[in-house]
């Protein structure tokens, strides 16, 4: 099926979408580089397709399955997707200023070189996640689940970490200047080899200078 047709099913709403879906589960799912912007899709059925460079700019993605998802280079600004399902998605070099991931399930995704400036992140389970040089400034982080998460050379420059699971997380070179980790989990296997960590609130209270 064409991208054209699919986009024109999906812009019918979510209910026939999904109803679509599951009487043909095998139709390969490829709406690459469409404009999706600004719509309802919360619970939509998007597993295994192909989303790259799709515009899901302040749309509302609530609790959708987007699990195993090609978002390489899509813009999701804004977007609402509280309680979305991205495990193992490809969102390398996405866009995703602003979003809301609060409690999204972000197992073994790629985010690597994304931009997720001002994201809330909080309560999200990203273990085993790949986030190499992503763009994390100012997110929230409370609470999350970063479990042998590979944040090497990432921007968590005022990311808030409270609470956050870091044990077995790799924070090689990655900036987190001004950061707040108080009461976060850090276990021995913790990497932190060349950490910029000036002004980071430690999972002690201490501020280091």
């Amino acid at each position: 099926m064409a991208i054209a047709q699919q986009l024109d099913r999906i812009v019918q709403g979510v209910a026939l979408w999904n109803e679509w879906r599951s009487e043909h589960p095998d139709t390969p799912i490829d709406l690459s580089n469409s404009n999706l912007s600004e719509l309802d899709l919360a619970g939509v059925n998007l597993s295994f397709a192909k989303l790259n460079g799709v515009d899901f700019c302040d749309s509302n993605l609530v609790a959708a399955d987007l699990r195993c998802t090609n978002l390489r280079g899509s813009n999701l600004s804004d977007a609402d997707m509280m309680g979305v399902n991205l495990s193992y998605s490809n969102l390398t070099r996405a866009v995703m200023a602003g979003v809301n991931l609060s409690g999204a399930k972000l197992q073994r995704a790629n985010l690597s070189r994304a931009l997720l400036v001002g994201a809330d992140l909080s309560q999200a389970d990203l273990t085993e996640s790949e986030m190499l040089n992503t763009k994390l400034r100012r997110a929230n982080l409370q609470g999350a689940k970063l479990g042998e998460a590979d944040l090497t050379e990432a921007n968590l420059c005022e990311a808030n970490l409270q609470s956050a699971d870091l044990r077995h997380t790799i924070l090689s070179e990655a900036d987190l200047s001004d950061a707040n980790l108080e009461r976060a989990l850090i276990s021995e296997q913790t990497v932190l080899g060349d950490a910029i960590l000036l002004g980071a609130v430690m999972p002690d209270g201490k501020i280091v200078e």
